[in-house]
C-alpha cells in the first residue's frame, strides 16, 4: 500500500493485495450520513488571511492577490511546482521551522522566520517526502526523516540539529511506498513505515532519541499482527508523551458482497518507547475500501479522532476525487484503545472530495474537532471544514461543510489548540516557499 503525502497533498492509490481472513460485513452499516432533514442555515466562511512569512521568495513576476500577498494560482492547490518539490512545516511556542525540498539544487533546505537557511544535500536515487519534527527539550531540536532507494536497498534517514548535521539510517525492505510517519515523544522521534513481508506488509516503528545517534537507527518493533497485509502507517503524538498508530489493512469479504476486498482502518496506543499499550483496534466494520488517513488525539488525550476518505469498491481506480470524507472517534487511557461507535460522514451527497484530509482537535467544548477537506467543481478545488460535538457528530448549522476561501484550496498545515490561528504551506511555481497565517472567528468555539 502506499503512505498519503501530507504536504503535497496528494492521496496516493491504496493497492489490493492478498488479505486477511474472510470477516462477515452483512450485518453492519456502511458509514452513516450525518445529515438531519429540513434546511438549517449553512454558516459562513470563519477564517480569513493575516500575512504570509516568505522562507524562500517568489519569483519576479510572479502574481499575487490581495490576500495578504498569498499567491493564486490558476487551479488552486493542483498547480505544477517544477521548483519546490515539497514543503512541510513544525510549529512549537510560536516559533515556526520549514523544510522543503528544491529541484533546482537537488537539497533540502530547514529555515525559520528571519534566519538563514540551512541546506543539506539529497542523496541516493528515488525518495520520499521529508517530514520535519521538533523534539528533544522544549521541543527546541529540528529533526527530518525521509526514505529513499540506493542500489544496495531502500533505506530511511534521520538527521537531526539545527544543521542537520547528525544521522542515523535504518534499511528497510522494498514495499510499494517511499513514505515513513513521524511523531514526537517523550523519548524522541517515533518513525513508522511499512515492510513487505511473507505474508504481506508489516508495519515497523522505532524511537530515535536527541540528539540523533550516528550510524544506525535503534531496533524496530513491528506493531501490526503478523496475519494482516498492514501498510500506509500514520503516527501522532499524544499529550502525555506517548503516541497512537493507524495503519490501513486489506482483506477479503464475504462472496455476497460488492467488491473484493475491503481496506480497513486500525488503530493502536503506544508509549513513549513504542511499545503496544493493550491490543490492535479495527476502526471500520463494513465493506469499503479506505485511504488517505488523518488523525488527532484531543488536548487532554482521552479521544483519539480519525479520518479519512472512502470509497464503495475496493476496484475504483479514480481515488483522486470522489467518495466520502469520514470521521470516528476512539477513547485512549493507559490500557489502549477502545471504539465508540460508527464512524460518521462529513461530506455532503453530491461533494466530490480530492487529495488528502486533515483533523485538528482543539480545547473546546462546543467544538473539540475540525475536518478539513478539498472538493472539486470542474476545474475549481475549495477547501472545506466541518465542525464536529465531543462525540464526534459533525455540526448540523453547517451541512456538507464550510467553504474557506482563505485557504485558496490547500489545508492547513497546522492549527493552534483553540482553533483560532492556523498556517498553510505557499508555494510558488517560480521557487517561493513560505507560510501563510489565518486567523479563525466565532465559528470554532
Amino acid at each position: 500500500m502506499r503512505n498519503a503525502s501530507l504536504a503535497l497533498l496528494v492521496v496516493a492509490l491504496v493497492a489490493c493485495r492478498k488479505g486477511s481472513p474472510a470477516a462477515p460485513d452483512a450485518a453492519i452499516a456502511d458509514e452513516p450520513d450525518a445529515f438531519a432533514p429540513g434546511a438549517p442555515r449553512a454558516r459562513a466562511p470563519a477564517c480569513r488571511p493575516v500575512a504570509v512569512s516568505w522562507y524562500a521568495p517568489p519569483a519576479a513576476g510572479e502574481r499575487l492577490d490581495d490576500d495578504a500577498g498569498v499567491v493564486s494560482p490558476p487551479d488552486a492547490g493542483d498547480a505544477l511546482f517544477p521548483a519546490i518539490e515539497s514543503a512541510t512545516m513544525a510549529a512549537a511556542d510560536n516559533t515556526q521551522w520549514l523544510l522543503w525540498a528544491d529541484a533546482r539544487d537537488h537539497a533540502l533546505h530547514l529555515g525559520r522566520a528571519q534566519h538563514p537557511a540551512v541546506t543539506t544535500g539529497l542523496t541516493g536515487g528515488n525518495r520520499g517526502e521529508a517530514l520535519l519534527s521538533l523534539a528533544g527539550p522544549q521541543r527546541a531540536t529540528p529533526v527530518a526523516v525521509w526514505a529513499y532507494d540506493t542500489p544496495a536497498g531502500r533505506l530511511h534517514v534521520v538527521r537531526g540539529g539545527e544543521g542537520l548535521d547528525a544521522a542515523c539510517t535504518q534499511p528497510e525492505a522494498r514495499d510499494e511506498a517511499l513514505a515513513v510517519s513521524t511523531a514526537v515523544t517523550s523519548n524522541g522521534v517515533l518513525v513508522a513505515w511499512d515492510d513487505d513481508g511473507p505474508t504481506g506488509g508489516a508495519v515497523k516503528v522505532q524511537v530515535v532519541p536527541v540528539p540523533v545517534p550516528s550510524g544506525q537507527c535503534p531496533a524496530p518493533r513491528q506493531v501490526s499482527p503478523p496475519d494482516q497485509d498492514a501498510g500506509d502507517p500514520l503516527v501522532v503524538a499524544a499529550p502525555d508523551g506517548g503516541a497512537v498508530i493507524a495503519w490501513l489493512s486489506a482483506r477479503e469479504l464475504e462472496r455476497d458482497q460488492n467488491n473484493d476486498t475491503a481496506t480497513d482502518v486500525w488503530a493502536l496506543a503506544l508509549d513513549a518507547r513504542g511499545a503496544s499499550l493493550g491490543t490492535p483496534v479495527r476502526v471500520t466494520t463494513s465493506a469499503g475500501h479506505r485511504f488517505g488517513l488523518a488523525a488527532a488525539v484531543s488536548p487532554d488525550g482521552a479521544s483519539v479522532w480519525l479520518a479519512y476518505r472512502v470509497v464503495p469498491d475496493s476496484g475504483t481506480e479514480a481515488r483522486g476525487d470522489g467518495g466520502s470524507v469520514a470521521l470516528t472517534r476512539l477513547a485512549r487511557n493507559a490500557q489502549g484503545l477502545a471504539r465508540l461507535g460508527d464512524p460518521m460522514v462529513m461530506t455532503a451527497n453530491d461533494a466530490n472530495p480530492t487529495a488528502a484530509v486533515r483533523v485538528f482537535a482543539y480545547n473546546s467544548v462546543e467544538r473539540p474537532v475540525d475536518v478539513w477537506w478539498r472538493d472539486r467543481r470542474g476545474a475549481a478545488v475549495t477547501t472545506m471544514r466541518r465542525s464536529c460535538d465531543a462525540t464526534g457528530r459533525p455540526s448540523l448549522d453547517a451541512p456538507g461543510g464550510v467553504a474557506e476561501p482563505a485557504l485558496h484550496g490547500e489545508l492547513p498545515a497546522w492549527m493552534d489548540p483553540r482553533g483560532a490561528v492556523g498556517a498553510w504551506i505557499v508555494r510558488t511555481p517560480g521557487g517561493g516557499v513560505g507560510v501563510a497565517r489565518i486567523r479563525c472567528g466565532a465559528a470554532l468555539r
